[in-house]
């Protein structure tokens, strides 16, 4: 089992009303909760329930959908590929494709010189943390990650609409037409 869960948690009067152009400018992302879910073994913060006072979410929705969608499309190629999680500087989660099988771990590896959210390559140093080689078909990882960044991409042309035409967006966008032949 594979899912995907998000939540946009942002100030949604701010996101109806802004202009493409000042959402580029200000290197903006859509906030929310999001978490991914191997077998059980969940990464990310998410939950459905109200809202307490003043509570926001921290996730780079866009951006997460981004890297998920890099990652199949590196799979594809490379059959191995270590995703570091956004907010977590030490936090990475490891992908090898083997025949139509993901295999998936969690680890830990500091690559504090590194700006980079993706290696193609395992890296030296790599400890494995609480799960390790949770097996998931292909197939359904590549499946949902589509599906919800779509569903993402409509929730977002729903609040505002010219947001599609924003760089990070239309980015995304393009990514899952490019995959998805649609």
């Amino acid at each position: 089992m594979f899912e995907i869960k998000f939540r946009i948690v942002d100030d949604l009067d701010y996101l109806r009303e802004i202009a493409v152009e000042q959402f580029d400018n200000d290197g903006a992302d859509i906030e929310g909760f999001f978490s991914l879910d191997f077998n059980g073994n969940v990464e990310g913060y998410y939950h459905d329930n109200n809202l307490r006072e003043g509570e926001v979410g921290h996730e780079l929705i866009t951006l997460w959908f981004d890297l998920l969608v890099e990652v199949i499309l590196l799979l594809e190629e490379t059959k191995y590929v270590i995703l570091k999680e956004i907010e977590c500087y030490d936090t990475w989660i490891e992908f090898i494709l083997e025949d139509n099988d993901l295999k998936v771990s969690l680890a830990k590896y500091s690559a504090e010189e590194s700006t980079q959210y993706i290696f193609t390559t395992p890296q030296k140093g790599l400890k494995y943390s609480i799960w390790k080689d949770i097996i998931i078909p292909f197939e359904l990882f590549r499946n949902e990650v589509m599906h919800k960044g779509k569903e993402y991409i409509d929730r977002v042309a729903q609040i505002n609409p010219v947001l599609l035409k924003s760089k990070v967006i239309s980015k995304l966008l393009n990514k899952i037409r490019g995959i998805s032949g649609s």
